[in-house]
């Protein structure tokens, strides 16, 4: 049995590739990003 995945949404605002992204579950809607800009958003 495959699982079916669907696109909730977009992430936008780094400027290099994504490096980790990470949620936790106090705050399920809540995701935080990294990048090699060296950035978090």
């Amino acid at each position: 049995m495959t699982d079916q995945m669907t696109l909730r949404g977009t992430l936008s605002g780094h400027g290099g590739w994504w490096t980790q992204i990470a949620t936790t579950p106090q705050y399920p809607d809540m995701i935080l990003s990294a990048s090699r800009d060296k950035t978090l958003i």
